[in-house]
């Protein structure tokens, strides 16, 4: 059987089958860490508006090339005693509270405060459980999603790799560093990541924990990536085969460590300081892949980039 899904694959609404039957005017889906230790209904309504901020204190916050939210009024959190709330900003949303799991640090969204009154919710859409949304409403929300911000929009996240084959640079030959850290700077590095690749996930792991569609992972030799301040570093095993860097202060995930590759980190593409990618990154890409797609949302539509579409990791 095939790793592979066909190249035209961009959606899992398509092998089940488009059903366009309208979906309920309310409804209720189910926000879930991944922990589990935080589960709560949220309703949806025919007017709840969705979109993808691209605005750099949202990518830096959800360590993703964008945003995902469905814009809710707010949910009585008060007996969820798990939630950790941060202020913060959005380009979008103004002044804002960032939320996430305290015990598993999923990122859950943001709320807004007008007048000391909590009003809005902007709920994180990688963080609602897959089996709570009808396929009519995976449909709407398909179709419907609102750009923001896009002037400040990272360049890696449509890259195509321009470098031919048999020119192939290995990982062990980037000479090329970027810079990167977390939404509050507890947390920075350098890493040897260009020339390279980019395997863009859309597992269940980094969508609960990004709270975002997918995360953007590239390979740098463990010789090649500093630290340069790690406060509020903390290393968490979030699988029995691998582990990820965390910050314990604002829940950035930052990096996978496989136990199979111990001279191998993967940052967080999500994570880079837009300043040191560069300009044109595609001339610095030999590869760039989408895996664990059979996990993928069914709200959320791949580019049609005819890149790679992998069922599981590469």
């Amino acid at each position: 059987m095939s790793r592979n899904l066909l190249a035209s694959f961009r959606s899992p609404l398509a092998s089940r089958g488009e059903q366009r039957s309208p979906s309920p005017s309310n409804l209720q889906v189910q926000l879930k860490c991944n922990c589990g230790k935080l589960c709560v209904a949220v309703t949806i309504t025919s007017e709840s508006i969705t979109g993808h901020c691209h605005c750099k204190q949202c990518r830096r916050f959800h360590v993703a090339a964008f945003a995902s939210f469905c814009v809710v009024p707010t949910v009585d959190l008060a007996e969820q005693t798990s939630i950790i709330r941060r202020p913060g900003a959005c380009a979008t949303a103004g002044r804002v509270d960032r939320l996430w799991c305290a015990c598993c640090f999923s990122v859950l969204g943001m709320e807004v405060t007008e007048s000391g009154r909590r009003c809005e919710l902007y709920l994180a859409l990688g963080t609602v459980e897959d089996a709570s949304i009808p396929d009519s409403l995976a449909l709407k929300w398909r179709e419907c999603f609102t750009e923001w911000t896009l002037q400040e929009c990272a360049t890696w996240p449509a890259a195509l790799p321009t470098m031919h084959r048999a020119r192939r640079v290995t990982p062990q030959r980037a000479q090329m560093p970027v810079s990167g850290g977390c939404a509050c700077n507890g947390c920075r590095f350098t890493a040897n990541v260009f020339p390279g690749e980019l395997q863009h996930c859309y597992c269940k792991l980094c969508r609960k924990l990004s709270g975002a569609a997918f995360q953007t992972w590239t390979p740098c030799l463990a010789e090649g990536f500093a630290w340069t301040n790690q406060e509020s570093l903390i290393l968490v095993r979030t699988t029995p085969h691998g582990q990820r860097h965390m910050c314990r202060i604002c829940s950035s995930t930052l990096t996978i460590v496989y136990d199979s590759q111990p001279d191998t980190i993967w940052p967080a593409a999500g994570c880079f300081d837009d300043e040191t990618v560069p300009l044109d990154v595609s001339t610095q890409l030999y590869r760039v892949i989408h895996i664990c797609c059979i996990w993928m949302q069914s709200w959320y539509t791949l580019p049609d980039d005819k890149l790679p579409r992998l069922k599981y990791a590469g």
